[in-house]
């Protein structure tokens, strides 16, 4: 019998591996790294903007080129708008290297209790 045609032996290989919140937290990270790639490549084609309104403070997203932009507008005339420039590689790198080591490193066994 082969594991394929064992579905209790399969659940009992996957259990193993995902038990612990380690690893499921590193399937998490490296999701959300696969997702912000995903995204930095389509921003190499396409362009996007987002505008809200919170607490009187307009405030715009703009994706371009392997990044985005926040534009954060006063609703008071004469203030100059406050501008934050981000790469999706400053949140890529790190959560595939956080996933990496989530997923990669040992599980620490439970610690022995003495028995009388």
């Amino acid at each position: 019998m082969t594991i394929a045609q064992s579905p209790e032996l399969t659940s009992n290989i996957m259990c193993g591996f995902f038990c612990g919140w380690k690893r499921k937290a590193g399937i998490v990270t490296l999701v959300m790294a696969c997702l912000l790639a995903a995204e930095w490549i389509r921003t190499q084609f396409l362009q996007q903007e987002v505008t809200f309104t919170l607490h009187d403070r307009r405030h715009k997203i703009l994706t371009f080129h392997g990044g985005f932009l926040w534009l954060c507008e006063d609703g008071l005339a004469g203030h100059a708008p406050k501008i934050w420039t981000l790469s999706f590689l400053s949140f890529i790198i790190p959560l595939t290297i956080m996933s990496a080591w989530l997923l990669l490193s040992k599980t620490r066994q439970a610690p022995r209790l003495p028995t009388a």
